[in-house]
This record gives structure tokens, C-alpha cells and sequence, in this order.
């Protein structure tokens, strides 16, 4: 396995769909929404064309060495609403050459989150997880458990989404061919309703993969060590200590104490 992190930079591809059919139109109201549209036309248009300037900016930067401007310029694209999986891929290969291995994993996970097959992702969070100092062996799961994550994490929510789609237009065809067919009606029908189960199915598997990628109540440690404990006061024992770049469920929060538990179990405040 190559010690460098993997990396992908090019220009993204952007769709950009928008025009304004402009016919003969008088009266002081159709000005107005006129004048709105053309106005929300460049509004969109320029936004579109800064965040794919600071993208391939960005990129320019990593290339010339200069991690912490490059990842500046990626935070900004993530606030300015992209935050898509090539951004949070190559912010953190930026948190990693600047070995600030908490961030560098924190980001790879949004990343794999949003893209969970994509190898290079894969690659580069094993690769920093590999730097981590705390090796925590998970407990381990049911198969059936395990077997049900899989197949939710074997595609993005997107992919569910567009299984979901293309079923039911498979289903709305095939019904269609049973009102019209005049022998062997049986068929479409049968094909029809598994289509259409299908649908639902994978529409089941796109929400479930939907809340994972927003509301999965994982964290990342980003500061160098902290110790956990036993119970949400500062004059409590001492649970365990964890290191940065560890990974943790969030369980519940008492102020500005959050209780967790790790992989293997371990629970602390």
C-alpha cells in the first residue's frame, strides 16, 4: 500500500441548466418578473462559476505544496454549499499532508459517507486510520445485521434513489403492457408487482442510507487526546483515553458533556 494518499483533482462537472425564453410581453408586473428571473439567472450563473474557480484554485494550491491554502479555499467551497465527495476526498488528502490526522479522517468519512464504494476513499481512510493510536477491535455483529449494513452501504443514497426511479418506470411499463396486450396478460402482470416491489424496496434502502449519511451520530476526535468519564462532571474518575483521529457514536448530552461509546463497547462521558 502506497504511504501517499491518493489523490483526484480536475475540473468537476457542472450542469448548469438555465434559460429565459423571452416573447413580447408589456405591462409594468411582467417587467417585474422578468427582471427577477434574468436576476436569478446571474445570480446562480456566478455562483456557479466561483465555486468551480475555487475548485480548480484549490487544486493549484495542493499541487504546489501549499496544503493549509488549499484547504481554505475546500471549507469554503463546502460552506458555500458543495459538499460533495471529491471536496471532502481532497480536504482531507490537505489535513493529512498537514498531519492533522483527526481532520484528515473526520473527512474521508464524510466523503465515504457520500460515496461508499468508491476505492480511492476507501484507500485513503485506511491509510490514515493506519496512523491512528488507538486500535479499537469492534464487537462483533449479528450476520444478519452485518449482512443488512452492506447492502445499505453499497450504495450511495443517490444509486437507492435511481434504483427506486428506474423500477417504478419499469413498473408503470409493464402495467401499461397488460391493459393493452390481448393474450399473455399474466406476465407484465406478474413482472409489474415485483417491479413495483422492487420500488418500494429500494426507496426502504435510499431513506435508510439517506439517514445514515445525515443523521449517522458518529464523531471524530480532532484534538490530540481527551480523557473519557465515568459519569458528566470534571471531578469524575477517569474512564479511558482516547487519541485523535478516533471514531465514536454520540449516545446522549448532558450540557456540554456527551456521552459516547466506541467500537469496542467502552462507554464514557
Amino acid at each position: 500500500i502506497s504511504h501517499e494518499p491518493y489523490g483526484r483533482f480536475g475540473k468537476r462537472d457542472q450542469e448548469m441548466n438555465g434559460g429565459i425564453n423571452i416573447s413580447a410581453c408589456y405591462g409594468h408586473k411582467r417587467m417585474q418578473w422578468l427582471f427577477a428571473g434574468l436576476f436569478m439567472f446571474l445570480t446562480a450563473f456566478s455562483f456557479a462559476q466561483t465555486t468551480a474557480q475555487l475548485y480548480q484554485s484549490a487544486a493549484k494550491l495542493y499541487q504546489q505544496n501549499q496544503f493549509a491554502e488549499a484547504a481554505a479555499a475546500y471549507e469554503k467551497i463546502i460552506a458555500q454549499g458543495g459538499a460533495v465527495p471529491e471536496v471532502y476526498f481532497n480536504l482531507g488528502n490537505c489535513y493529512y499532508k498537514l498531519n492533522n490526522l483527526g481532520k484528515a479522517i473526520l473527512n474521508y468519512e464524510r466523503a465515504g459517507r457520500l460515496a461508499p464504494d468508491d476505492e480511492d476513499i476507501i484507500h485513503n481512510l485506511k491509510l490514515a486510520q493506519s496512523h491512528a493510536v488507538d486500535k479499537v477491535t469492534p464487537v462483533p455483529q449479528l450476520g444478519v445485521v452485518r449482512w443488512c449494513n452492506d447492502l445499505v452501504c453499497s450504495y450511495s443514497a443517490k444509486g437507492w434513489a435511481m434504483w427506486a426511479l428506474a423500477s417504478a418506470w419499469m413498473a408503470f411499463i409493464a402495467f401499461t403492457a397488460y391493459l393493452f396486450m390481448a393474450s399473455y396478460r399474466a406476465v407484465p402482470r406478474f413482472a409489474g408487482v415485483v417491479l413495483l416491489l422492487l420500488s418500494f424496496t429500494f426507496l426502504f434502502l435510499w431513506r435508510w442510507q439517506h439517514s445514515n449519511v445525515h443523521n449517522s451520530g458518529y464523531a471524530v476526535l480532532v484534538t490530540e487526546n481527551i480523557y473519557a468519564k465515568t459519569a458528566p462532571d470534571g471531578a469524575a474518575n477517569n474512564a479511558f483515553q482516547i487519541h485523535e483521529g478516533i471514531k465514536f457514536l454520540l449516545l446522549d448530552k448532558v450540557g456540554e458533556w456527551n456521552k459516547i461509546r466506541l467500537a469496542d463497547g467502552k462507554v464514557g462521558w
